[in-house]
């Protein structure tokens, strides 16, 4: 008896899975593995967070409304894990990034990108320890529209205010 030759992606785990294959090549005389990975993303090419490799869209695609810029807030924490950090708007107090005591483990990171309001920022860093915030953990902020770059972190100290200006503009730190 003869078994057909039917060529496609015998891997199940594959975005072109086909589950009648059974030869993983694309044909007699193409060689090449036809199949092609899942990747999730955003596939929408005019959000801020479009990824060309990714072949499942996710529903994760950002855009900024008017008068909203895209921002990355990225907090790298070292060794001790009872740093703080908050980041508000000066003018509603709107919390838009935070890391909370315990929040992350030993050597980990959180980043975050997402539109904020143009203005003036409250970057409140700290730690619950009373040893204060000695470690070496870091701050950084990213903001698109200016191409500024805020790297900020805390001198043996438990507690520091910091005012950024976040899409240009003019901020008073007191």
């Amino acid at each position: 008896s003869c078994i057909p030759v039917i060529y496609g992606c015998m891997s199940i785990d594959a975005l072109n899975y086909n589950p009648l294959a059974n030869t993983q090549q694309v044909s007699a005389s193409n060689l090449i593995n036809p199949c092609i990975d899942i990747v999730d993303g955003c596939m929408n090419p005019s959000a801020l967070n479009y990824n060309f490799e990714a072949t499942v869209d996710d529903g994760t695609c950002i855009f900024c409304d008017e008068g909203e810029i895209d921002v990355t807030f990225s907090f790298n924490q070292e060794n001790i894990t009872t740093d703080e950090v908050y980041v508000y708007n000066q003018e509603t107090g709107d919390t838009v990034f935070s890391v909370f005591p315990g929040e992350l483990g030993v050597w980990a990171g959180k980043s975050e990108l997402t539109c904020v309001p143009t203005g003036c920022y409250i970057v409140s860093m700290g730690s619950v320890s009373n040893q204060g915030w000695t470690d070496g953990s870091q701050l950084q902020i990213l903001d698109d529209l200016t191409a500024e770059y805020f790297f900020l972190d805390v001198e043996a100290g438990s507690l520091d205010m910091t005012v950024v200006s976040l899409g240009g503009g003019e901020c008073i730190d007191d």
